[in-house]
């Protein structure tokens, strides 16, 4: 029995009653703890009092007297000019032995007060997690995500290591934990910490296990000192979860500037796992299409279908959107617009008011711009707005601008000052990049303008819900200028060339128009299969008998640096480097060479494929042995990386391209609240997921089963329903023929369809079908009819245009007539003809082969 006594009492303070309760409420937490890991209650409870005949031992605390006796606990208020280290006691790796909602409620309840329960999702990712499972957590934007894994980091032993894309969300956790929750044992190593000593004191506290959760950039476990500090830290206090935050970035920045994202999982693991205990890891997003997420479950090796969970609806239903169509050199005007009227009319207050109003009138805002410099840029846009309409304001990016006149320290320390004065209403409105806002939690955003158009819908539902995180109502903007539309479009087709692409790209500058600068930043992060091959061709070079075992060290400039991880990166892949690090200082990845046999290099491609596409794996391991019989090993592992990124360019490259042709595509739509639907119908898995998950892995390219699937679209609603899923899919699959059907039937019975984008989706799903997947004509032909026949139920003279595309690319006449018997004779207008003049050629054969087989008879 432990008997509890204090001077608070004796002082005033409390009651004996009061202190009753407070030892009650301490005593169920501990049942509560006790419970969850099926540990013996505490001996014989605790008991007010200090008789010494009815009590084994006494605990007294004290907040007055400094009583030396023992048993006693000193409590003082303490403030030190320095960090108190803390040094936990050793304890090993373990997962809760029972855990059920009730109970995790009284826990975050407990620690959080939060007393209304979980939201949808928040207590399946924290089961899975405590059960010690991976996962892959969506759930809409200012739903509660970092609860999960902040609630998990208590219930677990050990430590939590947090992966966070950017610095304001860094700060911004670690900020609100401390603020908002009273947790001050949570630590953030970033960029912004230059003196080499705070650093080396930093990774002392990760060694040390002193800190609770590790917030961190997934740069960070490129870095040897930090893994040495993270392996010396789990020999003694292990970490029990590792958390990718913002999940998506893991493939959206992977592949194009951040390659150290797609080796996060994998090096992650490897420097926390100990005695024999590898923690779960959970990724948390609030978005991430079809494409994004396949990538990011192959990227972190999280395959099992089970493991993703996904909410019911991404509806947030205090959001409005609205596209607004402008030219490029109208966007300043527009803006303006939005800035005095039109969001000023949305929230019912005058222009001054919604300028310079204070209290329940004040509406900060985020002006989203696609980089830092330039015309489009957030340094002058926001001085735009400023200087023209005395809105006060600031702009955010991640890297100092350009003509910035400051150092990078200077500029950090700057934009942290910018960052803090918005989030605390000092500043209206943040003109940003993307390198302010995932995450970032402040619940007030009433407005969000998108100056340039992202690469995804993801991306713009993404940064536009970071508005009303408090539920009241907000409005997203997104400004679109499509100046060329028929050369954009051409430029987004799924066969466009990418050189001619880059070369149409080079020839306009970044001045053109949205769509321009979209694929000005995505022809800068895919070059082209040739320039990425000679980058690997010299990377061989200078690593110097590469199927070798052992250290390599490559020097890089920072000029450099991305270009050279990314085909470091590929040969990880390929399984030539077992793995690296980077020393940002010395600028040089160290290299650890796999020593890999020419098998090894065909196993590990193999393995990447399957991941990726199975129904493809068998096929491209057969493209990859062309090489195998090479006398050369660098000629061989230069044949298969041929292989390996024409695979990536035809899957990852066109899928972005994809993405940004949907985004155009839903911009189109006027009508906010449509608008809106198309998104949501974007994000949203429905019943048609499991259909399209089977056609993209049916080896016979789907055929068969996209039969099945058009006899269940039976309503426009439907078909919209299609028609999102279809275009999410496309991203992982963007040459496969039976999803390109699905997208074309899902357009042609919306109300709303686009009958270009039936065209293009129709002819690219012929040509794949031949090209790619060795399709015959007859289940070739019964698929398109299908479309054909319901575009003719809808808009004849289109059916027509349809079926003159399908006849041109498959001109064979057994296509015809199976075309016509599939779509009927009353839906086909050219393709009738075709099987006439057949049948008529037919009979002139046989009628001149009779002639002529006479005559030759009587000259015999």
């Amino acid at each position: 029995m432990l008997g509890l006594t204090t001077d608070l009492v004796s002082a005033g303070d409390l009651t004996n009653e009061e202190l009753q309760a407070v030892v009650d409420d301490f005593a169920r937490l501990l049942a509560d703890a006790c419970r969850l890991y099926s540990a013996p209650l505490f001996p014989e409870g605790i008991r007010l009092g200090d008789a010494a005949d009815e009590i084994g031992s006494r605990l007294h605390v004290a907040f007055y007297a400094c009583d030396e006796g023992d048993g006693t606990v000193h409590v003082r208020e303490l403030s030190l000019p320095f960090h108190l280290a803390w040094r936990p006691d050793p304890c090993e790796p373990a997962l809760p032995a029972a855990i059920d909602k009730e109970l995790a409620a009284r826990f975050l309840e407990r620690l959080f007060r939060i007393d209304t329960g979980f939201r949808e999702g928040q207590y399946e990712a924290l089961a899975r997690v405590l059960e010690g499972q991976d996962s892959i957590v969506l759930m809409p934007t200012g739903h509660g995500k970092s609860l999960v894994y902040q609630l998990a980091s208590f219930l677990l032993p050990g430590r939590t290591v947090i992966v966070q894309p950017v610095v304001a969300l860094i700060r911004d956790q670690v900020r609100n934990l401390e603020k908002k929750h009273g947790i001050d044992r949570a630590l953030g190593i970033t960029g912004d910490i230059r003196d080499p000593g705070e650093r080396a004191a930093a990774y002392r506290r990760v060694a040390a296990g002193d800190s609770l959760m590790y917030f961190v950039a997934p740069e960070r476990f490129q870095i040897s000192a930090f893994r040495d500090a993270l392996r010396s830290m789990v020999e003694h206090t292990p970490v029990g979860l590792i958390v990718i935050d913002e999940t998506h970035c893991v493939s959206e920045w992977g592949h194009d500037f951040r390659t150290s994202y797609l080796r996060v999982g994998n090096t992650s693991r490897a420097c926390v796992s100990a005695r024999g205990f590898t923690p779960p890891l959970v990724g948390l997003t609030g978005t991430a299409s079809h494409a994004v997420l396949r990538d990011v479950q192959r990227e972190l090796d999280i395959l099992d279908p089970e493991a993703v969970l996904v909410p019911d609806s991404f509806d947030r239903p205090e959001l409005t959107f609205e596209a607004v169509p402008c030219a490029s050199g109208e966007k300043r005007p527009k803006l303006a617009e939005l800035m005095t009227v039109t969001l000023p009319e949305k929230f019912g207050v005058d222009r001054e008011a919604f300028r310079d109003g204070s209290g329940d009138s004040f509406f900060p805002g985020l002006i989203f711009c696609p980089h830092s410099g330039g015309d489009y840029g957030v340094v002058k846009v926001q001085q735009w707005l400023e200087r023209t309409h005395r809105w006060s304001s600031a702009y955010y990016s991640g890297k100092r601008p350009k003509r910035v006149e400051m150092s990078d320290a200077q500029w950090s320390e700057e934009k942290q000052q910018r960052e803090e004065a918005f989030i605390e209403d000092k500043t209206r409105v943040l003109v940003c990049t993307s390198a302010f806002g995932m995450g970032v939690d402040k619940p007030n955003i009433r407005y969000t303008v998108h100056y340039g158009m992202p690469a995804s819908i993801e991306s713009f539902y993404q940064e536009a819900g970071r508005a009303g995180r408090d539920r009241e109502p907000a409005h997203c903007f997104l400004l679109v200028s499509d100046d060329n539309p028929e050369l954009n479009r051409g430029m987004l087709a799924p066969r466009a060339d990418l050189t001619r692409i880059s070369d149409e790209i080079e020839r306009q500058g970044y001045d053109g128009d949205d769509i321009t600068r979209c694929l000005y930043f995505h022809t800068g992060s895919f070059k082209g299969v040739g320039v990425e091959l000679q980058r690997m061709e010299k990377l061989l070079a200078e690593v110097g008998e590469p199927w070798k075992p052992g250290e390599r060290r490559i020097n890089y400039r920072e000029a450099n640096q991305t270009d050279l991880e990314k085909s470091v990166h590929r040969l990880v892949t390929l399984g030539v480097v077992a793995d690296y690090t980077t020393d940002y200082s010395a600028q040089f990845f160290g290299l650890t060479m796999a020593g890999a046999s020419r098998e090894d290099v065909l196993r590990s491609y193999e393995t990447y494929v399957r991941a990726y596409q199975p129904g493809k794996a068998n096929r491209e391991l057969e493209r990859a042995r062309a090489f195998v019989d090479l006398p050369d090993w660098v000629d061989f592992a230069l044949g298969v990386a041929s292989v390996y990124l024409e695979f990536v360019y035809s899957i990852i490259e066109r899928g972005r391209r994809r993405a940004i042709w949907e985004l155009l595509e839903a911009a189109q739509v006027a009508d906010p609240e449509r608008f809106r639907k198309r998104i949501l119908r974007y994000l949203e898995s429905t019943d048609y997921s499991v259909w399209l998950e089977k056609l993209a892995l049916d080896p016979d390219a789907g055929l068969g089963r996209f039969l099945e699937l058009s006899s269940e679209v039976r309503t426009p609603d439907e078909a919209e329903q299609l028609r999102g899923e279809a275009a999410r899919y496309l991203q992982s699959y963007p040459d496969h023929p039976s999803l390109l059907l699905a997208r074309a039937l899902g357009e042609v019975l919306c109300l709303d369809g686009n009958w270009d984008t039936v065209d293009q989706s129709m002819q690219a799903a012929m040509r794949s079908a031949a090209e790619n997947y060795s399709v015959d004509a007859y289940p070739l032909a019964a698929a398109s009819a299908k479309v054909l026949r319901a575009a003719a139920s809808v808009d004849p003279a289109a059916a027509v245009r349809i079926e003159r595309a399908l006849l041109g690319d498959q001109p064979d006449a057994g296509f015809a007539r199976a075309l016509v018997a599939e779509a009927s004779l009353e839906a086909c207008s050219v393709a009738p003809w075709i099987v006439v003049q057949q049948v008529a050629d037919r009979a002139q054969r046989i009628v001149l082969g009779v002639v002529s087989g006479h005559e030759d008879a009587e000259l015999s």
